[in-house]
């Protein structure tokens, strides 16, 4: 999205901001609010909103946000995995908006944040997955209640020094420290600008170096 904002930017395009640091929310509502936000208000203005929206009956209201990420889910593909990806994200979003759990205190606090992590595991997997036996292979592995299935994989298998590197630099990427930081050195300003050019270069000289080092670069919407 970010390369898509820049190469738009160089043709003289302005596209506005599809992510707004999504993996900071503590609910799923606020999730999707940050998350692919093109979809989401074309999904709100085009489906939700003439079907009534929150403006009718609590229970035709219900109806129209299942409808809306049924339809979400299906947008991604037509299979089943995708179908149980948007029914799962909707259920989630009625039960928080049933239970108002925004107005609890645990949903203010940093165990909130767990919370939506282990939703959006249990989601992305339904959007990964190949098939819906797979996804229940998946499951029962994430679960504990698999210790080894063709096609399950261990952690262990996966990290490397190269692999926390890239996990580290995640982890700040999905968080506003970088943004926080340059609004805290707005007084150094060549300072700032300078160890920002030098940062961009060396990230593309890694990027570049990974490519021409790759043989295989899947594309994962080639999927859809």
């Amino acid at each position: 999205s970010d390369m898509a904002v820049g190469l738009g930017r160089m043709l003289g395009f302005e596209f506005v901001r599809n992510f707004d640091y999504p993996y900071v929310s503590k609910t799923l509502s606020e999730f999707w609010q940050r998350w692919h936000i093109s979809l989401s208000t074309w999904f709100r203005d085009y489906l939700f909103n003439p079907l009534g929206g929150y403006r009718c009956s609590r229970p035709r209201a219900y109806a129209n946000l299942m409808t809306v990420f049924i339809l979400c889910g299906l947008w991604h593909g037509a299979s089943w995995n995708f179908l149980l990806f948007g029914l799962y994200q909707g259920a989630i979003l009625l039960a928080e908006r049933i239970w108002k759990w925004k107005k609890r205190g645990f949903f203010q606090s940093p165990a909130a944040h767990v919370y939506l992590w282990w939703v959006l595991s249990t989601a992305m997997l339904l959007f990964r997955a190949d098939d819906i036996h797979q996804t229940g292979v998946f499951l029962r592995a994430m679960y504990g209640f698999a210790t080894a299935a063709p096609g399950v994989h261990f952690v262990s298998e996966f990290v490397d020094p190269q692999m926390l590197v890239v996990i580290i630099a995640a982890l700040i990427a999905v968080t506003p420290v970088v943004p926080w930081l340059g609004e805290k050195a707005k007084s150094q300003i060549v300072l700032r600008d300078a160890a920002a050019g030098i940062g961009l270069v060396l990230i593309f000289i890694a990027a570049v170096m990974k490519l021409a080092a790759g043989t295989h670069n899947p594309f994962i919407y080639f999927r859809f």
